[in-house]
């Protein structure tokens, strides 16, 4: 069992707490939105930026740097609680990311291009780590510092070897997260493969067509004490690669359906005693199709379940980060469960078998939230929490 320490967070739900918690209330972002400029011949798409974080990059930054400074500012106190218990020495540094310094490097590149025509070298386009090795500097960190990248599974991952990190004795506190900003590249690119939605997103609705791509960052400490009142606890962890292919779900989802029983097993629980599944629910055909299946083949029609990245979008390495928040959020803030506004003949055609959420007002019948993230490649990780009234 893991302790996640406080957790700081900026995504399409709102730049503070209070904030985020009002736009799960009332089950709409602001934040998501028709833009122009990720896609070609000024095509639009519905997507989540975060106005309130201003572009301010440089050669030493970018913007996902910009993101997890502004969550470490408000997690410093808790940093120096844990470099003053267990030395700096002692902590890790784990960070989730898809797109790391790539949305700067296009930009630069693109007016450099203009101006110079050619295409100058930038360090940073060649440093998938520069997340975790900013951290790594900004504290003057010697324990383990890594960045993953395994699509949308990455922060996910990070989590877990965070766990792994502290069971193997290697630190006793981990810095970890994930941030994931807006790019030209992963926008275009799914797109491409026919997976973006121009509209806002509808994850088990009979209409669904895609994706809303949203930038998001959230960080938390993990430890096997807590260091704060406010945590929730990693009480189970499961993670499969099915690898069946580079972007469509094994439409079985049986490595799925694995990910999530070992998480089961390693939480010491049966599928009747959660009180609610984060589903992964991209709102794309193939993955809600698989997700819906291994749901039912394991849960039935008892446990609740609802997506989140209608509100989010979805913020891809750091989905699964983003997603903790929000069950960290709904375990000590008791806020009720996130909805879909659907009517029974929207959904129930294709989803029949599962219990999703399609009303207000749902509470939590028990204080363990399981959350999934099924990423390309069939990088598939299951997470189960527990409340700190537990």
């Amino acid at each position: 069992m893991i302790y996640l320490n406080d957790f700081a967070s900026l995504s399409c739900l709102g730049a503070t707490n209070e904030e985020a918690i009002s736009t799960l209330s009332i089950n709409k972002s602001s934040y998501l939105k028709q833009y122009e400029g990720y896609l070609a011949d000024q095509q639009s798409a519905n997507l989540g930026k975060l106005i309130f974080v201003e572009d301010q990059p440089d050669l030493d930054t970018c913007r996902n740097i910009q993101f997890l400074d502004r969550c470490l500012l408000k997690l410093e106190p808790l940093i120096q609680v844990a470099s003053q218990k267990f030395g700096l020495n002692r902590i890790a540094c784990v960070i989730g990311t898809s797109t790391s310094a790539i949305t700067d490097v296009e930009n630069a590149a693109a007016h450099n291009y203009q101006v110079n025509a050619k295409l100058p070298y930038d360090r940073r386009i060649y440093e998938v780590g520069c997340l975790s090795k900013h951290i790594k500097q900004k504290y003057n960190l010697t324990a383990p510092c890594y960045t993953i990248a395994t699509a949308c599974s990455s922060s996910g991952r990070a989590l877990i070897s965070a766990a792994q990190l502290l069971e193997a004795d290697l630190c006793d506190a981990v810095i970890v997260g994930g941030s994931d900003s807006l790019s030209k590249i992963t926008v275009s690119g799914f797109n491409a493969l026919s997976a973006l939605s121009k509209e806002q997103c509808l994850p088990f609705h009979k209409d669904r067509n895609g994706i809303n791509i949203g930038e998001g960052v959230a960080l938390t400490i993990a430890t096997k004490l807590p260091l704060c009142d406010s945590y929730i606890k990693l009480i189970g962890y499961g993670a499969t690669s099915d690898g069946y292919h580079i972007s469509a779900p094994e439409p079985s989802g049986e490595m799925a359906i694995v990910a999530m029983q070992a998480a089961l097993k390693m939480a010491q629980l049966k599928p009747q005693d959660l009180g609610y599944i984060n589903v992964h629910g991209t709102g794309t055909k193939l993955n809600d199709a698989m997700e819906g299946n291994a749901i039912y083949k394991l849960f039935g029609d008892q446990t609740p379940i609802s997506s989140t990245k209608h509100l989010t979008g979805h913020t891809l390495g750091a989905a699964s980060i983003v997603e903790a928040y929000i069950c960290s959020l709904i375990l000590n803030h008791n806020l009720d469960l996130p909805f879909h506004n659907y009517t029974d003949a929207e959904y129930k055609e294709e989803f029949s078998n599962i219990n999703l959420i399609t009303e207000p007002h749902k509470k939590l019948s028990n204080n363990l939230i399981m959350s999934n993230s099924f990423a390309f490649g069939g990088n598939n990780i299951s997470l189960i929490f527990q409340g700190s009234e537990e």
